[in-house]
């Protein structure tokens, strides 16, 4: 008989429960417990992880590569072109397969006229000249404005050439080892360039060693300011 309602003094054969050790325990599962971490934390890897964000050791994003730079094209000098032939033109009688390009260049000063000869080249070489004192060598000046002719009669320091804006043009030999000399157009007598300035005109040459060159000078109509 219950004496105070404590469920201590209740026979099993009258409530029908399960008697002896364990009653009111939670079972446990025959299933094989979870590998515990190196470190000693029961709460596997959710737990690691966000200790490791804790401490700013999450994955970073990799960066992104960066384009290389494109090389840039060298800039070439200009050339001869050749002129496009007709195909159904045939050969050309006296006509040359190529054209030469002749391109504008700056002057140092102003140009009022050419040196031009032709002893070397049959198509001649153009010299210009512009405003300025300029010493005629066979080799490259230091200081001094130069106009280089590279041949053995002419002297590293064989003639001053001045010329004004006017289009006056003078030349005196620096006793030059093989001399300086100028004729007028439409003469045949030499004048030897020695001791002082002497004043050429247009068409006149003008003998540097054995070099010689036509003047060219722009008229002044033209060469205008």
């Amino acid at each position: 008989p219950m004496s105070n309602g404590n469920s201590q003094g209740t026979n099993p054969a009258l409530t029908g429960r399960p008697s002896g050790p364990g009653v009111g325990q939670p079972m446990v599962s025959s299933a094989p417990a979870a590998p515990t971490p190196a470190n000693g934390n029961s709460s596997g890897g959710t737990q690691t992880m966000s200790s490791l964000a804790s401490q700013g050791l999450q994955s970073q994003p990799l960066p992104q590569a960066q384009p290389l730079p494109q090389a840039q094209p060298r800039q070439q000098a200009p050339v001869a072109t050749q002129a496009p032939r007709d195909q159904n033109s045939g050969p050309s009688q006296g006509v040359a397969s190529s054209v030469n390009q002749i391109l504008p260049r700056a002057c140092s000063s102003k140009a009022i006229g050419f040196l031009v000869s032709y002893d070397k080249e049959e198509n001649g070489e153009v010299y210009e000249l512009a405003v300025g004192r300029w010493l005629l060598t066979s080799r490259p000046a230091g200081q001094d404005d130069f106009i280089l002719i590279e041949d053995p009669t002419i002297s590293p320091l064989h003639a001053i050439i001045r010329t004004s804006k006017d289009g006056k043009i003078q030349v005196l030999d620096q006793l030059s080892e093989h001399g300086t000399g100028v004729t007028s157009l439409g003469s045949s007598e030499e004048k030897d360039v020695s001791g002082s300035m002497v004043t050429v005109a247009h068409g006149d040459t003008v003998r540097f060693g054995e070099r010689v060159f036509v003047v060219v000078i722009i008229p002044p109509v033209a060469n205008r300011s």
